[in-house]
């Protein structure tokens, strides 16, 4: 009755512009749903980051950071790029033929990852690789095991919040952040303030652990749909479209890596700590765009037609565009306010100078990314390794001459320039396969 009256009593535009661009749109719904969602649990984060600051020192923000980056980047390379495959192929298979997909994908990446782990401990190859990314010591052999957890927990949540994305059932994406945003901080934050001397090893521990115990039901709602039956054709084509995106994804560790390695190299861990703090707060721009990324994909892969696809495309840029600005800049102020009132140690006043164009990076990195699913979209995967080995060396070569004599300057506008020219490069292959005839 409330509602009806309401409803009666709001403007007739008002309630035109509601029903065209929110109740009717079923993109508009999803993103909403998922962004409010991502807003409360980042929101929550934003509000815990002050007390995981302040129980850290800014090297040891720095070290954890590093080692958080690290964790993400080789869950992207050891999926074998089942993910992407899974998005993709999803809504083309049979709906009778879609648990024997899942049970196939599935199959292969556990297989392939059990390979991968086994010559991972039996050769030690991890200790090499974190000895050549960092060039200051850490105590690697206490974290081992709960990095190697952190990347399996990543690989498999990638999956199950993939397939809920893709099948359209949010809730349960939406109860699993919920869960983590309350149980892992609390289990963190207690035993840090216990103090049990290493606050890196105490973070990775048990968020590693927590992250785990919640996993496991929402793994058994992913997989419950899955049949049984082996059939090698599926993993062929997850293959086809996973393969270039796994190797895109393995190229890609140098670029990801590139600045924090370098900057590792030739600063101190403190100011690693800095430029952490500006990452994971402009990173915030991104998960905005992350939430109407996935939102839109199942509707950019179901649509067949490449001119209306491209067009809906560039409609987007333009929303996304204007929202990540305005919430920059938001961003922005907000982090003004909380040095000022000391709420974040003074010593992260220096990411100021450079934050501006940390968050312009997400922005052009996010519009970036709405381009690439065309790569994709075209099946013509294979263009991204080529982009990734250019886009990986040009980041380097940019990150050696600018980092030793800019510090923490250098990575920012190294970082900068190569999204943007990759950026371009993604504009310019969407439209020439999708308006030049």
């Amino acid at each position: 009755m409330l509602k009806q009256k309401i409803v009666s009593f709001t403007p007739v535009f008002i309630r035109d512009l509601y029903f065209k661009y929110y109740k009717n749109n079923e993109l508009t719904n999803r993103f909403a749903k998922i962004l409010s969602l991502d807003i409360l649990v980042k929101g929550g984060m934003f509000f815990l980051y002050p007390i995981y600051i302040r129980l850290m020192s800014v090297e040891e923000y720095g070290v954890y950071g590093y080692l958080f980056n690290i964790i993400s980047v080789f869950a992207l390379s050891l999926n074998f790029g089942m993910y992407i495959a899974q998005a993709k192929q999803y809504h083309d298979v049979d709906i009778k033929d879609r648990g024997e997909y899942l049970f196939n994908i599935n199959l292969f990446l556990s297989i392939a990852l059990g390979i991968s782990l086994l010559l991972i401990f039996s050769t030690r190859a991890d200790f090499q690789i974190i000895n050549f990314l960092f060039d200051k010591p850490i105590d690697y052999s206490s974290y081992r095991n709960w990095v190697i957890l952190g990347i399996v927990n990543s690989i498999y949540g990638l999956m199950a919040y993939n397939y809920f994305m893709t099948s359209a059932q949010i809730k349960y994406y939406q109860i699993q952040n919920v869960l983590k945003l309350i149980f892992v901080n609390a289990l963190v934050i207690y035993m840090m303030k216990a103090d049990f001397g290493d606050n890196i090893l105490v973070r990775i521990k048990y968020t590693s652990l927590m992250e785990t115990a919640i996993l496991l039901p929402f793994l058994y709602i992913y997989l419950r749909h899955i049949r049984f039956t082996l059939n090698i054709n599926h993993i062929k084509s997850a293959l086809f479209i996973g393969l270039p995106a796994m190797l895109s994804s393995i190229i890609g560790v140098f670029y990801s890596l590139a600045d924090r390695k370098i900057l590792e190299q030739y600063r101190s861990h403190e100011v690693l700590g800095i430029y952490t703090l500006g990452v994971v707060l402009s990173g915030i721009i991104y998960m905005i765009f992350s939430a109407f990324q996935n939102s839109l994909l199942p509707f950019f892969f179901r649509e067949k037609d490449k001119k209306e696809n491209y067009s809906r495309t560039t409609r987007a840029v333009k929303k996304i565009t204007y929202l990540l600005l305005a919430a920059s800049a938001m961003m922005y102020l907000i982090t003004i306010v909380l040095i000022y009132f000391k709420v974040l140690k003074p010593e992260y006043s220096a990411v100021l100078p450079v934050m501006p164009v940390m968050l312009l990076t997400q922005i052009v990195q996010a519009i970036s990314s709405l381009y690439a699913n065309y790569y994709v979209y075209f099946n013509k995967n294979y263009y991204s390794i080529f982009i990734s080995i250019f886009s990986a060396i040009a980041n380097i070569v940019l990150c050696l001459l600018l980092i030793p004599a800019l510090g923490m300057g250098g990575a920012v506008w190294s970082t900068f320039i190569i999204t943007s020219i990759m950026c371009f490069v993604n504009y310019r292959f969407a439209y020439k396969n999708c308006v030049v005839l």
